[in-house]
């Protein structure tokens, strides 16, 4: 559920940018800024929900049987953690 709330918010987010390329008043700009910070918003908090969950999973059944070092911390990662990362960089 957390899944596809992230992914339906990352869309929202694309398309809102998407209009900001296009609108050309004042009010349409602070309406799709509005709706780019709200995304935003939400994205980090269905994040950070992501990510408690896939620490509840590994704690309840143990460490994965081949885990990945990501590069940019060493931490060991999921193919479901690496699945959020990439929406977050493409988000950025």
């Amino acid at each position: 559920m957390a899944e596809s709330s992230y992914y339906q918010e990352l869309k929202i987010k694309a398309g809102a940018e998407k209009l900001r390329e296009v609108a050309t008043d004042r009010k349409a700009l602070s309406d799709v800024a509005t709706i780019v910070k709200k995304a935003n918003s939400k994205l980090n908090e269905l994040q950070a929900e992501l990510q408690q969950l896939e620490s509840q999973i590994i704690l309840t059944q143990g460490q994965p049987q081949s885990p990945q070092q990501n590069h940019s911390n060493g931490q060991a990662t999921s193919h479901f953690g690496k699945r959020v990362l990439g929406w977050i960089v493409l988000a950025r």
